[in-house]
């Protein structure tokens, strides 16, 4: 079972490093404006790295649902939150790979006339598709988030990367910390989109935050393997104080990692701007 896990990993850890998608962006030379483009505008058909991104794109989303796959196994199937967790997670791996399947037709951030166009709804099925697909990946990104961070607020019985230890408390603050920027990045990013909707572009700023959200995600397929771990999968059912402290550091630190997110944001856009 433990090769499992392993598999599980080193798939998890390479979708990471391939979704991540900024290592990539820099090797090409930022060939689109990283503070208001999407990173999978990259991928657009009118791209000239277009097939590179989506190679990478589909092979993280593959590698992301082979993870999932892997980690399916028995005793996590009884668990029905972390069940839920590997359910949201691979329908992110799914997302991605439509997005790959459905790109866009063109890169709002670089053109005016496909940015208006896209407000229009004149951009063809695909595009639509692509837009849907995106919505469903980062959905269920954000809720994968969510789900992880309510794995750890029930303490689980026997040795286990959540178990109630110095080391294990480590890993909790990590994983909360990953999770709330997940979050918060996920809220930032559809706050701005939604305000700006009328150009079809993100507002100033908005690439750097959506590229921290791609971070937090990549930051968090890393961690998942460890956080679900075979051996923390038979929770107890009785809540301890203990628990409700954890429960209100959730919504703590999915507060602090909004302001935080928010004061990044803004420091990355003055150091842009200079």
């Amino acid at each position: 079972m433990r090769l499992r896990f392993k598999i599980a990993r080193c798939s998890l850890v390479l979708a990471a490093l391939l979704y991540l998608g900024v290592p990539l962006e820099t090797a090409t030379g930022f060939p689109l404006d990283p503070t208001r483009s999407y990173l999978s505008e990259l991928a657009a058909s009118d791209q000239p790295n277009s097939s590179l991104f989506r190679i990478a794109d589909a092979v993280a989303g593959g590698l992301v649902v082979l993870g999932c796959l892997v980690m399916a196994h028995r005793g996590v199937q009884r668990d029905r939150l972390r069940a839920a967790t590997l359910l949201t997670l691979g329908v992110f791996g799914l997302g991605t790979i439509a997005d790959v399947v459905f790109p866009m037709a063109c890169a709002p951030s670089a053109s005016e006339r496909c940015a208006a166009a896209d407000v229009a709804g004149t951009l063809g099925s695909v595009h639509a598709l692509h837009t849907v697909a995106s919505v469903i990946a980062l959905t269920a990104a954000a809720t994968t988030a969510v789900l992880l961070s309510l794995t750890a607020v029930k303490t689980p019985q026997g040795p286990g990367p959540l178990q109630d230890s110095s080391g294990s408390r480590r890993r909790v603050v990590c994983m909360y910390a990953v999770t709330g920027l997940v979050i918060a990045s996920s809220v930032l990013v559809t706050a701005m989109s939604m305000s700006h909707a009328a150009t079809g572009t993100l507002p100033f700023g908005g690439g750097i935050a959506q590229r921290a959200q791609t971070l937090g995600i990549s930051v968090m397929l890393c961690g998942v393997p460890f956080w679900l771990d075979r051996r923390s999968t038979r929770p107890t059912t009785e809540f301890s104080s203990e628990n409700t402290v954890v429960s209100i550091g959730v919504l703590a630190t999915a507060a602090v990692g909004v302001v935080g997110a928010l004061g990044a944001n803004f420091a990355l856009v003055l150091w842009f701007s200079s």
